[in-house]
């Protein structure tokens, strides 16, 4: 938990402007005001500022068009459509018409887009994916999104995924506003001038407020899990005197749905649909990428779609945070009630109550506030903890474990932390030894807390080495990393004693154990004061583990400083190189800030120096149970750990 509320304090706030007033649809066409929000615009592309990568999931921006392809409503082609997407910046094109290919169903990918059919649902006012993705099980095979208009009743409301806010394109007030204009030369140069200029600004002029949608979505999220997209009707466009001042391009960059994937498939955009990882942004404001809403636990990070444990547990609450790359309004939202609100690029709010947030961010323009971000809820409630996995605690038969062995005689304030604990299988012989580094930010934590694995390896034939270490603050690095390289010496030495292969020894570790494991079999520099070499190492499991510093910065300067070259020495990503040893790296759906990007990004750097390296992700998975999960029957890091080490 301290590692992640450190890590996100990276996230910068600054100022908003100050109050909002309220203007008429004529007032948004004057010329003076067009500037000044295109001027607006202007500066929140400057003020954009980094946001913390969690490197869970990418934000892909996704055109949903609900009226079908090569209809004479439309008047536009399929090709036309996918091609205006991809000049509005989109990454995935969802055509939910009522002419479906069934070839269409699981997606198709065309020029670096994500192409998906779906069916045109309530006549042009919402979709379903009826085939979402025959080749996946677990997601459902209906997802339906219908209109958040009138429409939005009776089986419709009932069987709905979620709802969509549909921009019509362009209404009567522009549209009345522009033909007046034609009739008069000079009022009509004006508006084409204006038009040429502020092509963006015109057209979100008509754009609704979302007020009233989101009042229903908030009643619908009081009985349910529900989510919120955003779509587009296929309008013909608005030509006069041979001007368009309406076409898809134009349109689809006003507004879109951001869907938060793994990866950019037609499973993983459908799942994270069901899930409600997804945000409406009027993107034509500014842009939204990477906008963060997550609740902060204990036990993990939760995203937005995600139920996260409602109850406190010791050492943890339950944090919302909210990240923006530009200041804007950030207003938190339970039970259609504004919680907390501030004019900043960041919100913090300590949640007591159970339910649904969600939030909405506005920003503003020439006095006005403009929606600019609608997230999708995260739900507060204790499900997870009803299905939490309890690990077994008693020694299985067969195994006998050797407990509290003293691996090093160098002075330390607790002796405690300079023993260890060996989990062998009765009567074992010339055994794969497997030494597992516990976690707990190098500041907490003890072998002790870890009995289960030890039981759990050595049933399964390992000789199994639970090693404690001295802790920061009181003993700061390289106390952690010096301990457990004379722990790993002691193992070389004496393992033969208990049954175990010294030319079979596999390493790893959980969180900050992980980290020692990489280092310790990747710096030569450690072991070397043993005359030992890394060689011995034959292989190493990292389960969200961190393997470079300096992306957590000094959030962990009570452990490593503030010295910048020290945290660079102390990471592993600074050794990878070949030879090493193979590695089998985790990281989970609910992990810790930062720990999936550092997952990948050692995974690719292992890869790139030529070292064998597998990268597995435990979806349904948080940070604290992931460990624990090792010793339930059937889990599958567990399945694939002992693979790797076999």
């Amino acid at each position: 938990m301290l590692l992640t509320l450190a890590c996100f304090a990276a996230l910068p706030a600054a100022p908003a402007e100050g109050p909002a007033r309220s203007l008429t649809p004529t007032q948004h066409l004057e010329p003076d005001h067009l500037k000044a929000v295109h001027e607006a615009r202007e500066r929140f592309t400057k003020q954009r500022t980094a946001l913390w990568d969690h490197g869970l999931y990418q934000d892909y921006r996704a055109i949903i068009q609900i009226e079908a392809p090569e209809s004479p409503f439309t008047g536009q082609t399929r090709g036309e459509i996918v091609a205006a997407a991809k000049q509005a910046g989109a990454k995935i094109v969802i055509l939910a018409g009522t002419r479906v290919s069934p070839a269409d169903a699981p997606g198709e990918s065309r020029d670096g887009m994500l192409i998906l059919q779906a069916h045109s649902d309530n006549g042009g006012r919402g979709m379903s994916f009826l085939q979402a993705d025959p080749q996946n099980q677990s997601l459902p095979r209906d997802l339906l999104f219908p209109s958040s208009d009138a429409n939005f009743t009776g089986h419709n409301r009932e069987g709905a995924t979620g709802m969509t806010i549909v921009d019509p394109g362009v209404k009567s007030s522009l549209a009345s506003h522009l033909r007046a204009a034609s009739g008069h030369p000079d009022q009509w140069d004006q508006a084409v001038k204006d038009f040429k200029l502020y092509q963006d600004e015109m057209l979100a002029s008509v754009l609704e407020s979302p007020a009233s949608p989101m009042a229903l979505f908030d009643a619908e999220l009081r009985l349910r899990h529900f989510s919120v997209v955003a779509a587009h009707q296929g309008n013909s466009d608005l030509v006069i005197k041979g001007v368009a001042f309406d076409h898809h391009a134009l349109r689809f960059g006003q507004m879109s749905t951001h869907i938060l994937a793994r990866e950019l498939t037609a499973p993983a955009v459908l799942e994270a649909l069901q899930a409600g990882r997804t945000y409406v942004a009027y993107d034509w404001l500014a842009d939204p990428t990477g906008f963060t809403f997550v609740a902060i636990h204990n036990l993990g990070v939760f995203a937005m779609g995600d139920s996260a444990p409602a109850s406190r547990l010791i050492g943890g609450g339950n944090t919302l945070v909210v990240g923006s790359a530009v200041p804007a309004h950030l207003k938190l939202i339970h039970e259609g009630k504004v919680v907390a609100e501030t004019n900043a690029t960041r919100l913090d709010f300590e949640a007591e109550k159970p339910g649904a947030y969600r939030v909405e961010a506005w920003l503003t323009v020439d006095g006005e506030e403009r929606p600019w971000i609608l997230s999708n809820p995260i739900y507060l409630d204790n499900s997870m903890l009803a299905s939490a996995k309890i690990p077994p605690s008693e020694t299985p038969a067969g195994v006998e474990v050797k407990r509290a062995i003293v691996y090093t005689d160098a002075p330390t304030p607790d002796p405690n932390k300079h023993k260890l604990d060996v989990f062998r299988p009765i009567n074992a012989t010339n055994a794969p030894v497997f030494f597992f580094i516990h976690g707990g930010a190098w500041q907490m934590g003890d072998r002790t807390q870890h009995f289960p694995v030890g039981n759990r390896f050595a049933k399964d034939g390992f000789v199994t080495v639970l090693p404690s270490y001295r802790l920061a603050p009181k003993s700061p690095h390289p106390a952690q990393i010096e301990d457990c390289a004379a722990a790993l010496a002691w193992t070389v030495r004496e393992i033969g004693k208990y049954g175990g292969d010294t030319n079979r020894i596999f390493i790893g570790g959980h969180s900050a154990g992980a980290h020692l494991a990489a280092l310790l079999a990747l710096d030569d520099q450690q072991l070397a004061r043993y005359e030992l070499s890394t060689k011995l190492v034959k292989g190493v499991i990292g389960l969200s583990g961190v393997y470079d510093l300096n992306l957590i910065g000094e959030s962990m300067s009570s452990v490593f400083g503030r010295d910048r070259a020290v945290r660079q020495a102390a990471s592993p990503i600074t050794y990878a190189h070949s030879p090493a040893p193979p590695f089998l790296l985790t990281y989970c759906q609910y992990d810790y800030f930062s720990l999936p990007a550092q997952a990948k990004l050692f995974h690719a750097a292992l890869q790139r120096a030529g070292v064998k390296s597998e990268l597995l992700y435990l979806p349904g998975e948080n940070h604290v149970a992931e460990v624990f999960s090792l010793c339930v029957d059937g889990d599958p890091t567990s399945a694939a750990m002992d693979k790797f080490m076999r």
